[in-house]
């Protein structure tokens, strides 16, 4: 598993804490129950920390599964801080 992975892994972790390690690399906001637009601010927020970058709000409607975040990560891995 990439260092995007495993991160990404760690911030579905901090916002979704009931998901255990083999839900998050599926989990979508049809999934999640608590995946709602509160959590998806939060999930952005710890994520743009996590990983140095800054989402734009045209972005964010996208943000809508594990694997589209990390695909967006994966995209801009070379303009990252972290």
């Amino acid at each position: 598993m990439n260092d995007i992975h495993t991160q990404l892994e760690e911030c579905f972790s901090v916002v979704f804490a009931d998901l255990t390690p083999d839900e998050i690399p599926i989990a979508s906001m049809e999934t999640v129950e608590s995946w709602d637009s509160l959590g998806t601010l939060t999930l952005v927020g710890v994520i743009e920390q996590m990983f140095g970058v800054k989402f734009e709000i045209d972005d964010v409607p996208e943000l809508v599964s594990f694997e589209k975040i990390a695909a967006w990560l994966e995209g801009r891995s070379g303009q990252m801080a972290a």
